[in-house]
């Protein structure tokens, strides 16, 4: 994203230039292409037999975006992993899906990190091309960082943490984790590598064949005894809350890939599929919900980017979680509705695997009830 300028050459004080810069331009073209070339080829595959980590590395390496990449230079813009996560969803939902723990990781250390929490993540993604990576954060029910349930103590010897956490990647242990939870009435974050005493996999839904996105193993964590260190320790503040943030929109990033990609198959679709002599096209019924979702596709992308824009702006926590929810609640409504009137458009072919349509579907049902919070939903996109 660009500040924009008048016309004299000064900044604007609120005025972006919502247009990408040329670099962000570069990365997406550039993943577009793969998305479109590779990744969408390879869904059923990843799908059926789990994602190779080293791929996904290959590529984000290839664009300069690596985790261990961003750790060492920074993670910068954020519309730049916006941009590539979008991307890599539009290709594929398990890939884009993959994508988003590590950038997360990169995104929070690179706000409220030490250089030595900073260099010791590098050190697990540089020398480790298929590295896993988790995140501890999101609860059930839709829950805001303020309102996280996951407690940590204070010890002699550092924390402990104990709670419960949900749609967490790779629940049997990560190379590198980063919990957040609440002590007391503040938020606490912790980066650590390697496996931990503590955490427990309640169930790996991968092999129990409970959630429709398999390209890496998922599912519910139960924390209890885990013991933290200073040394792992995040700083806090408002800046843990703006990191968080941020990495939450990473998540409405995706559901817009999946959203565009069902969308633009489906008016395609539409354009050829002829039923009484006619493309299904020009019927109103077909066409008019093709163009309403397409639009608010496009507001919902620049609203992402604009809270992204703007979340360095505000100091109140309150206004951080509003501006995030209001963002992360469209782009899972819009990913929700989007894939399932594309099904409904096909038909009962729809539902079939004969069309990608169904994976889109039930992607978007899984990465929609992740970070979903029904109370901050307008009525009208429930």
């Amino acid at each position: 994203m660009q500040v924009s300028h008048n016309a004299k050459g000064h900044p604007m004080a609120d005025g972006m230039n919502l247009g990408l810069s040329a670099g962000q331009q570069a990365i997406k073209d550039q993943f577009h292409l793969i998305a479109r070339e590779d990744l969408l080829n390879r869904s059923a595959e990843v799908e059926r037999e789990g994602l190779d980590l080293k791929l996904l590395t290959q590529l984000l390496d290839g664009a300069g975006i690596a985790p261990a990449t961003l750790l060492e230079q920074g993670a910068g813009d954020p519309h730049t992993l916006l941009v590539a996560v979008e991307e890599l969803a539009y290709g594929d939902a398990g890939i884009g899906w993959a994508a988003v723990p590590a950038f997360q990781i990169a995104t929070i250390l690179g706000t409220c990190g030490t250089a030595g929490q900073r260099r010791a993540a590098r050190d697990v993604f540089g020398n480790d091309a298929a590295a896993t990576a988790s995140v501890l954060l999101y609860e059930d029910f839709g829950r805001q960082p303020s309102e996280l349930e996951t407690r940590i103590t204070r010890t002699p010897e550092g924390w402990t943490a104990a709670g419960h956490k949900s749609s967490v990647a790779y629940p049997h242990g990560a190379d590198i984790s980063l919990l957040v939870g609440r002590e007391g009435d503040e938020l606490a974050g912790f980066c650590f590598t390697g496996p931990r005493p503590g955490l427990t996999a309640d169930r790996d839904d991968r092999e129990a064949g409970k959630i429709a996105i398999t390209a890496v193993p998922s599912g519910p964590v139960s924390i209890e005894g885990l013991t933290v260190t200073a040394d792992e320790r995040l700083a806090a503040g408002p800046e843990l809350h703006r990191a968080v943030g941020q990495a939450r929109l990473l998540l409405a990033a995706a559901l817009i890939g999946v959203s565009r990609a069902s969308l633009e198959f489906c008016a395609a679709y539409a354009v050829h599929r002829t039923t009484w002599g006619k493309p299904l096209a020009q019927y109103q019924g077909v066409s008019f919900p093709l163009i309403e979702h397409a639009t608010e596709l496009e507001e919902v992308r620049l609203l992402v980017w604009d809270v992204a824009a703007r979340l360095a702006k505000h100091g109140a926590v309150a206004d951080i979680e509003r501006q995030v929810t209001r963002a992360v609640n469209r782009a899972s409504s819009l990913g929700l509705r989007a894939t399932r009137d594309g099904v409904q458009l096909i038909g009962v072919r729809g539902i079939t695997r004969d069309l990608p349509a169904e994976r889109w579907y039930r992607a978007a049902a899984v990465l929609g009830a992740i970070d979903f919070d029904v109370l901050e939903t307008p009525f009208g996109l429930s």
